[in-house]
């Protein structure tokens, strides 16, 4: 099999200790529900998914270890200030439309820290 080559660019894991990776499948498995891919975007699918369907059963697969792709390199802080505004009525109605939703991800993520208790900042305003 051929997997993708891990560049060792994360930094984030390099500041973390070791993680050692489930062992390949060498069996067939049944779930409800399979991700593939354990970025950003699978780990939240397959949250939701355990969060609304908690009886059901999910698969998450990945060739690396989960969160060593590409997405690992990014900054690791979430904003709310829109990229791209423009000056037409339209891009201005966007860009607020846009802040909304990033505010109430913002508040989401913060919940969800709370609530399980997640130790990700060094400082007291955490």
């Amino acid at each position: 099999m051929l997997l993708p080559r891990n560049d060792s660019t994360n930094g984030w894991s390099r500041i973390v200790a070791p993680r050692t990776p489930n062992p390949a499948l060498n069996q067939d498995v049944e779930a409800d529900w399979v991700v593939v891919g354990a970025g950003l975007a699978g780990l939240a699918a397959a949250r939701r998914i355990a969060e609304n369907r908690p009886g059901d059963s999910v698969v998450l697969l990945d060739a690396d270890c989960v969160g060593e792709g590409a997405q690992g390199r990014n900054s690791g802080f979430a904003i709310d200030a829109p990229h791209n505004v423009g000056s037409s009525m339209g891009e201005l109605a966007a860009a607020h439309s846009h802040l909304r939703l990033a505010r109430a991800a913002i508040a989401y993520l913060a919940r969800v820290v709370h609530e399980h208790k997640i130790a990700c900042c060094r400082h007291a305003g955490c």
